[in-house]
């Protein structure tokens, strides 16, 4: 039985390539028609150059295309322009520059002498360093004079071309308040400098996402990645060209170091070097890494063995993580860095003794202590007094759970993440219709169980239901709708969650090398994959053996991510017995694997299954195609590690509930199953007790929201079906002719008027309920009073115990 889908889309991989652009600030065209060739699979062909034009087609790798020109968007990402054949016909559009890979071709010159390219060039600023320099027509100096320039005058230089044994630079600038675009003597043109030496070591973070990193600092020269808002770097130098200020950087991307150039606007400085305050003597507790500052991803000076001595020097928190600096000795040398402060233990400069005191103390004390302790005295151990400050940083809401969980527990760390997002906000997001689903078989009228919410758990939002039908819209499978608002907050509400059981769901999910694999091979001890595995790969037309086990401890280490959250991962989406997902005999897919389902996107249909497989059997990242278990595991770990995990998604909730990955947030959710965290913690939780490993050190990243509720979210009570309205509302006379209601019937309408001759003497009153799960009272046959209005009120009594009151309103009319 599977419980799960993903909701997960395919990432491009990036491939970059050389983008000549003709101008600064303004859209740019090739002046002729160029080729080249898609070099990636299942590239959008839009109308426009932007990605929310709407789309002309999808080309496939290797299609030849024509370029006839380029342009920049809003976000400095360069578009071609061109034409490609779709669906047997050419089509004109715009695509993404990166791929395409432009082919080599000749071209002719318009130029009135003959010219040659002495190197690549790429626009850019200079300025005159002559002082007066005439601008020609053409590569000659017997061209016309279109202007004159003066010394230190800025101008924009194309290209550099050599003519006649002459370099030349064509250029643009102003004479005159005019713009004139000619050529000049590049002897008399210098660049302003793109590139520079590192003279800084700083931290910063983007202020915007798409945010580009240049190839030089020069907008014009090739975009060699873009990165996300907040994405973290190291700031290598600072330096000013023209009238902009960029930043030097090193960053990851795509689990590479880039090292470009990033205008300043775009970044933000951060603290991550500090002076030092404090010099306190620590040893480490396990294996270090030293950095130059205080973020991963700057340099790293060196690795410290387990029992090392330091000193620290002072302590600091980046992106709530907490860092000392510290000096340290390595071949007789000393030297300063970073590193991160859980993997340290302060040690006390007061020696202490084992040997017994040399006098019995006396029975009594002499004299009474000065001052009675009290339950609110400090404590005395770093351990203690770590968890203690750590406390203060959570709402008073969590620190009473906290509390037990510590004493109960005390090797555990509880890290807070302050996600800076309102709660009310948070909740109205994620319940979007088919944003968050739950199992249900209540509308079919199934009962109550640990795989089936009643019905007061599902949403009744446009969208999700229909009232008039009593039909709720399927999301997924056969029994998964959208959940209830209140069911989402429940489950989005951390402090509901803080118990022994609980907390797992908050448990980093990086790799740990004191992770064993008992722990997994509980995890699948009741699955089927609790063995071996073996199959023929359609690849290689070769029997490929393993073991589970091993496998998902290796696609942990490869991956850098938990194997037990990998082993529940994989153990939530296929369920007990497998699915069609892991079968390798699925219709059109005969033969191909997917262990995490990923891109098996909602469908109501049940295409989920055939969507992750066609990512299974399509591309060449993650180790794909997957055509064994080893490969759909391992590279599968993979793609999860490096599109939620480095993100920041690093916790089951993380994943479940984006609210970290300010790119995406409230997208980028690897499942829609609202119960997912809860579940795979619940899962992890039980493994890990059933090979006694509660006591080993573990890190849980708990979430923490703005203006949250008083008390925790509550689960809505469970109730029956909510629909209390009529399908039919009908009456007819004694002699069995149907009379005509007033206004005409509809369900949301309750109350009806009806005017009858003297003759009629009895009206019989008939209705049924929309819901079958609803009961209806008040119908029959009624004799009228003709000195009054007849009321006479249909009851319709919902499965969940509400009702609907449908007031029928007759007056006899006299004749005489």
């Amino acid at each position: 039985m599977k419980h799960y889908r993903t909701r997960i889309g395919i990432f491009c991989v990036l491939v970059f390539v050389v983008c000549f652009v003709f101008g600064i600030g303004i859209h740019n065209t090739v002046s002729a028609a160029t080729y080249g060739v898609v070099n990636t699979d299942n590239l959008n062909f839009r109308e426009q150059p932007t990605t929310s034009a709407a789309k002309i087609g999808v080309l496939q790798k290797g299609t030849k295309v024509t370029i006839l020109g380029s342009t920049k968007d809003t976000t400095g990402r360069v578009w071609y322009k061109i034409t490609a054949p779709v669906s047997g016909k050419n089509r004109t559009g715009y695509v993404s520059s990166e791929y395409i890979t432009k082919e080599n071709n000749s071209g002719s010159s318009t130029n009135k002498n003959t010219t040659t390219t002495t190197s690549t060039f790429v626009t850019r600023y200079g300025y005159i360093k002559g002082d007066w320099v005439n601008i020609r027509e053409y590569r000659s100096t017997n061209a016309p004079i279109l202007g004159i320039a003066k010394k230190s005058q800025v101008v924009t230089v194309y290209n550099k071309t050599k003519a006649n044994n002459r370099d030349w630079h064509k250029i643009q600038t102003k004479v005159n308040n005019k713009t004139v675009n000619g050529f000049v003597d590049a002897s008399y043109v210098s660049l302003y400098p793109t590139t520079s030496a590192n003279k800084i070591n700083l931290y910063g973070q983007t202020n915007l996402g798409n945010g580009p990193i240049y190839k030089t600092a020069n907008t014009n020269d090739k975009i060699i990645a873009t990165v996300p808002k907040n994405q973290e770097m190291i700031l290598l130098a600072d330096f000013t060209v023209y009238n902009t200020k960029w930043y030097k950087v090193m960053t990851t991307v795509n689990d590479k170091n880039v090292t470009g150039y990033m205008k300043q606007s775009q970044i933000a400085k951060k603290v991550a070097n500090i002076k030092n305050t404090m010099s306190k003597k620590a040893v480490t507790t396990k294996e270090i890494e030293i950095r130059s500052s205080a973020t991963n991803i700057a340099t790293k000076k060196a690795t410290l063995k387990k029992g090392t001595n330091i000193t620290v020097l002072g302590e600091l928190t980046v992106n709530q993580k907490e860092w000392v600096k510290c000096s340290y000795d390595v071949n007789k040398k000393n030297y300063v860095g970073y590193t991160l402060k859980s993997g340290i233990k302060y040690v006390s400069d007061t020696p202490t003794t084992t040997e017994k005191p040399t006098e019995k103390p006396t029975e009594k004390p002499t004299e009474k202590p000065t001052e009675k302790p009290t339950e609110a005295t400090k404590p005395t151990t770093d351990t203690e007094k770590e968890f203690a400050d750590n406390l203060a940083k959570f709402p008073v809401s969590y620190q009473a759970k906290l509390k037990s969980l510590h004493a109960a527990h005390p090797n555990w760390s509880f890290v807070p993440v302050k996600t800076n997002l309102q709660w009310n906000t948070v909740i109205e997001k994620e319940a979007v219709v088919k944003k968050n689903t739950i199992q249900s078989n209540a509308p079919k009228g199934g009962a109550v169980t640990t795989y089936s919410a009643p019905f007061s758990y599902l949403s009744t939002e446009a969208g999700a239901y229909d009232w008039s039908t009593d039909t709720y819209t399927l999301c997924d499978g056969t029994n998964w709708y959208t959940a209830d608002k209140q069911v989402v907050a429940y489950y989005m509400d951390p402090r509901n969650f803080l118990t022994e059981q609980g907390i797992f769901q908050f448990e980093a999910l990086a790799y740990d090398s004191k992770q064993k694999s008992s722990v997994v091979a509980n995890i699948l001890s009741n699955t089927f994959m609790k063995g071996d595995y073996s199959c023929v790969d359609i690849s290689t037309n070769q029997t490929v053996t393993g073991n589970y086990v091993d496998t998902f401890m290796t696609a942990g280490k490869l991956s850098g991510t938990s194997p037990y959250f990998l082993a529940a991962k994989a153990k939530n989406e296929l369920g007990i017995n497998g699915s069609n997902s892991v079968s390798g005999t699925y219709q059109g897919y005969e033969g191909y694997y997917n262990y995490f389902n990923i891109g098996a996107n909602d469908s109501a249909g049940g295409g989920a299954v055939a969507n992750g497989l066609n990512f299974a059997k399509n591309g060449t990242t993650y180790l794909r195609p997957w055509t064994n278990p080893y490969l759909s595991i391992v590279g599968g770990a993979d793609y999860i590690a490096t599109s939620y995990i480095k993100k920041g998604q690093n916790t089951s909730y993380f994943q479940k509930f984006n609210v970290v990955y300010q790119n995406s947030l409230y997208s980028h959710q690897y499942a829609t199953n609202v119960q997912y965290a809860s579940t795979s913690g619940n899962s992890t939780y039980q493994a890990y007790k059933n090979v006694n490993t509660l006591e080993e050190h573990m890190v849980f990243y708990i979430p923490i929201y703005e203006n949250m509720p008083t008390n925790p979210a509550a689960l809505p009570v469970a109730k029956g079906n909510p629909n209390s309205y009529l399908k039919t509302l009908a009456i007819k006379d004694q002699a069995g002719n149907k009379l005509i209601l007033t206004p005409t019937f509809d369900y949301k309408t309750q109350t009806y008027n009806l005017i009858v001759n003297d003759s009629v003497t009895k009206v019989t009153i008939s209705a049924t309920a929309i819901s079958k799960f609803s009961n209806v009272s008040g119908t029959g046959t009624y004799t009228l009073n003709s000195s009054q209005v007849n009321s006479y009120p249909i009851m319709v009594t919902a499965g969940d115990g509400s009702t609907s009151i449908y007031q029928i309103l007759v007056v006899k009319q006299s004749t005489s």
